[in-house]
């Protein structure tokens, strides 16, 4: 991405990136859940999800940084080599069903097992569910330094909204585990209660931001974020 000295070129290399994403996306969380009991999973893989809004925030200010002293294509570079080093790491990983002895033939995966997917409507509604939350916060994500710039305030304000972002999303996506997981033995939707709840009360506090000044606005977009990732774990 780095490299990309055109449009065409930069859309190609971060399309290489969504494929590295929806590679390890579904597999991560099924080998924590293969991991760890259902009482605690969403726990458990909330602080796996901690790494979206603190890695987006962290993205904020070091790409902001870096393109300030150098060139934005630098930043591509900065960022690389921890996630190589990482993936490199994964290679010395075992799968953790086998620590336990059991031994399970591989089974071919069929048609069958994908319309049984369409046909189960939790599933359906919460991958549909988060398909707009992404769609809403990736909109956000992008149009807020351009949106601080409109109310008047200057580039430094990025660094602000990283750091709320950073605050927000850790104590939200790790509050939203843990009470999924506390709330879950009154009621066996919990999962789907917090993520709805969650939704719900951030839409107001988006809202409202809009109209207040700053920087009592920044108290708005806290809430508003922090609800946004509270059903993150869950």
């Amino acid at each position: 991405s780095g490299l990309a000295g055109t449009f065409v070129l930069l859309l190609i290399t971060r399309l290489f990136v969504g494929v590295g994403e929806g590679g390890y996306g579904p597999a991560a969380p099924t080998i924590i859940a293969d991991l760890f009991p259902l009482v605690s999973r969403g726990r458990m893989l909330a602080y796996f999800y901690v790494a979206i809004p603190v890695g987006s925030a962290i993205g904020y200010a070091v790409g902001g940084f870096v393109a300030a002293h150098w060139t934005w294509q630098t930043a591509f570079f900065v960022v690389a080599p921890p996630g190589l080093l990482l993936g490199l790491v994964c290679f010395s990983r075992r799968d953790p069903r086998a620590r336990v002895g059991s031994k399970k033939e591989k089974q071919r995966v069929s048609w069958n097992d994908y319309l049984s997917l369409a046909r189960t409507r939790s599933y359906v509604l919460n991958t549909l569910a988060m398909t707009a939350l992404t769609f809403a916060i990736g909109g956000m994500s992008f149009w807020v330094p351009g949106y601080l710039a409109y109310r008047g305030l200057p580039p430094s304000s990025r660094i602000i909204f990283g750091g709320l972002t950073v605050v927000a999303g850790l104590t939200a996506t790790l509050a939203g585990g843990i009470a999924g997981d506390w709330l879950r033995k009154r009621f066996p939707s919990s999962y789907f209660l917090i993520s709805g709840i969650g939704v719900i009360i951030a839409f107001p506090f988006s809202v409202v931001m809009l109209f207040t000044p700053f920087p009592a606005a920044w108290v708005m977009m806290f809430v508003a974020v922090f609800f946004l990732f509270f059903n993150t774990g869950p």
